[in-house]
Formats: structure tokens, sequence, C-alpha cells
């Protein structure tokens, strides 16, 4: 069983509906697959924290019932100007605005649950949180705030990326986001995971310094490894969103005293592009 099949059956084999022999085939390559282990354990903490979201109450934004109000107060007022009367409006109009509330609700609840429809390829579309959004600021070496203007009702997980500790959780409603200081007391660095609850996982990577300084000039590893190392040597927190590279295997030199010039040679070759924000942060992501 190859990496890419492996991957399909992770709902099936979560669900306990696999067949013996496929089962066996599976957890063989579980067994020998790194890769295909961490991707799983992704999958899993997923699903657990679909599960959480069932409990979270839905509602609809405050001033729908305004909006739909005034779509239809400017129908009223275009049909009288046009001099063609709109029959029966004060009539439905209520009805029109008490339907369209209970439509939002629904649709809010089928895409809170369409999970499992949606990973088979199917079902209504999970709504999608634009990563890109995400702002890191740093407020010293060692600590970052991560926020995110406005989005969609949806809920993001900060993780540490080693352990898979949970750092922080947000429900995202149309309202901005703040998270709470995110600060590494350890002496080496650290990585967090911004992840979005949704059928594809969109996930941002933040490296956090330690206490003390990694002097290594050079070294050879994924994307996630050279994060840390940028962090570890130069003191700067690095924000990385590589996408499907993630766990791609590159190498870096770190002579040149400017990171975002050591960083960009590094991940030129893998189409990245790099940038340092106002407030020191280094930001790695598909150009």
């Amino acid at each position: 069983m190859n990496l890419a099949k492996a991957k399909d059956y992770f709902s099936a084999y979560y669900e306990g509906s696999l067949d013996r022999g496929l089962q066996q085939s599976f957890e063989a390559r579980l067994k020998e697959d790194a890769q295909l282990q961490a991707e799983y354990r992704a999958f899993e903490r997923t699903m657990q924290d679909l599960g959480a979201m069932g409990k979270i109450e839905i509602e609809p934004p405050e001033d729908l019932h305004d909006k739909i109000a005034a779509r239809l107060d400017y129908a009223l007022w275009e049909q009288k100007r046009q001099k063609a009367p709109l029959m029966g409006l004060s009539w439905w109009k209520g009805l029109v605005m008490g339907l369209a509330v209970a439509a939002g609700i629904v649709t809010a609840f089928i895409g809170v649950h369409s999970y499992r429809a949606d990973t088979a390829g199917t079902g209504i579309p999970f709504m999608n949180v634009p990563v890109e959004g995400f702002e890191v600021v740093m407020q010293n070496p060692t600590s970052v705030v991560v926020s995110h203007p406005r989005v969609a009702h949806m809920q993001v997980l900060i993780r540490d990326e080693a352990t898979g500790e949970l750092k922080d959780s947000e429900v995202l409603t149309n309202q901005p986001i703040q998270s709470k200081p995110l600060e590494n007391v350890a002496d080496t660095p650290q990585l967090l995971s911004i992840e979005v609850v949704a059928p594809n996982r969109s996930v941002t990577y933040i490296a956090l310094p330690g206490k003390v300084q990694d002097r290594r000039n050079g070294g050879q590893g994924t994307m996630k490894d050279l994060a840390l190392a940028i962090a570890g040597h130069y003191g700067k927190p690095v924000k990385m969103q590589p996408k499907e590279d993630a766990d791609r295997t590159v190498a870096w030199d770190f002579t040149s005293a400017d990171p975002v010039e050591a960083t960009n040679n590094a991940v030129k070759l893998l189409g990245m592009a790099v940038q340092q924000n106002a407030s020191g942060v280094i930001s790695i992501q598909k150009d």
C-alpha cells in the first residue's frame, strides 16, 4: 500500500469500517512510515476537534434581520418608483425574513456537520478561513500575538507541533480575533501550528526563538526544521505557510548576517517568498 492510497483510508480506519485485509495492510504501512503516522495523528486531532464543534451554538448575525428588511424596503420603493404594484408585500415581508433567518441557521449547521461528505469529495463545501490573513506580531524575541481582522465562523487551534499541547483555541465569528501572548520559555526554539478546523486542514506554522542562540551556520532538514533553525540562530520569530511543502527537504547556510537573505537563499528553489514585517517576524509562504 503506497502513501497516497493509505491516506484514502484515513476516514474508514478512524470509523472502524475497513475490512480486515485492508486494515492489516494500512496498519503495517502506518507502523513503518513516520510521515503517514504524523498525518494520521493530525487527522485524528481534526476529527476530535470537529466533534467538539458540534457543541458550539451557531447564531445568525445580529444585523441579518435589518439587512433583509432593508432589501425588501428597497424592492418596495423600486416597485413604486416604476409604478407597478407589488402585491401582498406587507403580508409576506415578515415571512421572507423568518425563512431567511432559518435558512441561515440551517446552512451554518450543515457547514459544521458536513466534514465526512467533504472528505469523500462530495457534499456542501466547508467554509474556509483564509490562513494568509493571520498576522503574527512580535512582542519580544520569544513571544508573539496572532490576530485576524475579520473571518467567517470557524474554529482555530494553536498547538505545540512537537507535543500536540493546545496553547490557544479561538472560535471565529465575523469579528476580529487576537490570541493570548504565545511565549517560548525554553532554551531551544519551539514550533507552533495554527490549524483551521476544516477538511483541508489549513495550517500556518510559527517558530519561536529559545533563550539560547543556536550558533550553527548550516544544516539540512524539512521546512519545519528550517523555521526552527532560523528562529534559533537569528533570534527572530518565523511565520511559515508552506502548504504541501512542509515536509520538503531543504539545506540552509547562515553565514549571512541578514536573516531574510539567508532564508531566501534556502527556499527560493521551492518557489517560496520571504518577507519581514515591521515587528521583526520573518514570513515564508508560497510565492
